[in-house]
């Protein structure tokens, strides 16, 4: 049986405890970021765009793991962003080092206590927020060094080649553990990427689908078109 036909794309599903719940994003105005208490007033802005307003509630009123396909620029970071707000510890995952050191600025400019660990960089493993890639990441869980609340994995698509076998580890672990787990790309809508997955031959495809399946799949990937 085809482990996709589970999930029906046309709308937004979540499947955990092998229970089905649908999930729809009305049409809703664009949020003020003074919605925020003054505490979690981080972003110089005064508005999140269309696709942060519909996952608001998802990223900062809900403790639900999801996976959020959005074009690039089109505000994930902020979704990162609003995901750490009420958790003391975070990790954000990135596959390059560049793309760590360019956000440790983004998230240190939104005051987030950060510190980026690559086999570059070295950080205080005590900060608030941890920049770094799943390779160090993997390192942190089994030796159990860190214990986060909430675990941000940027473009995602990464765990779909050969370090997929990365992704599994920190996943199945962060499971057990009941943490957290957001999951962004930019490179494919989810059904393409969650299609792959039955592909890919680097590591157990099908294992690693049944340890995705109780994410919630929210695709934006179209709303930026023309």
């Amino acid at each position: 049986m085809n482990p996709l036909s589970q999930f029906d794309f046309s709308s937004l599903t979540l499947s955990m405890n092998h229970q089905q719940q649908s999930h729809s994003l009305q049409y809703v105005q664009n949020i003020s970021t003074s919605i925020l208490p003054s505490m979690h007033q981080i972003f110089n802005f005064s508005q999140f765009n269309e696709m942060q307003s519909k996952m608001f509630n998802f990223c900062y009123e809900c403790q639900e793991n999801f996976v959020l396909s959005s074009p690039t620029a089109s505000g994930k970071t902020v979704i990162a962003a609003l995901c750490f707000l009420k958790s003391k510890k975070c990790v954000y995952v990135a596959p390059t080092k560049a793309l760590i050191q360019n956000h440790l600025q983004e998230f240190t400019r939104m005051r987030f206590k950060a510190g980026a660990l690559t086999s570059e960089n070295s950080c205080d493993l005590t900060s608030e927020l941890i920049l770094t890639t799943p390779e160090k990441l993997e390192q942190l869980l089994i030796q159990n060094t860190i214990s986060p609340d909430c675990v941000v994995f940027d473009e995602v698509q990464t765990a779909f080649t050969e370090r997929g076998w990365l992704y599994e580890v920190c996943f199945q672990l962060l499971k057990k553990n009941k943490k957290r787990i957001v999951c962004l790309t930019a490179s494919y809508c989810i059904n393409q990427v969650f299609t792959n997955i039955l592909t890919v031959s680097y590591f157990n495809s099908i294992r690693f689908f049944q340890m995705l399946k109780y994410l919630l799949l929210i695709d934006f990937s179209h709303m930026f078109q023309a």
